[in-house]
């Protein structure tokens, strides 16, 4: 992602990682820029981090007011069995919660 956000600085002429190691939490990155003074690469990998951090927080709180929105439409809905479903070991044996009543349960012997 910073390699990609460092790409679209016009400024910006090479841009790559390594990985040394997998096993390793480090990367070498390396950087090289147009050679104006005020476009540097330590400047230019500075602002494309606080770009990152801008948009990544706005994905974020786009995901988690989607998500609330989801669950708030979906309350009534949901499963009151948790998930376990309505068969024979989850106390129901037949019975559908949902519904209110008994369901005949289908027995094929085809």
């Amino acid at each position: 992602m910073l390699r990609s956000e460092l790409l679209l600085s016009p400024h910006v002429l090479f841009c790559g990682y390594q990985v040394p190691h997998p096993l390793e939490p480090r990367f070498i990155l390396k950087v090289q820029t147009d050679g104006h003074p005020q476009h540097s690469p330590l400047l230019a990998v500075d602002a494309a981090c606080k770009k990152l951090i801008i948009t990544l927080s706005t994905i974020k709180d786009q995901l988690e007011l989607e998500c609330t929105s989801f669950l708030a439409n979906r309350q009534d809905q949901l499963d009151p069995t948790g998930g376990a479903g309505y068969g024979g070991f989850d106390g129901f044996l037949g019975q559908n919660p949902l519904q209110g009543g008994f369901v005949e349960p289908e027995i094929n012997f085809d």
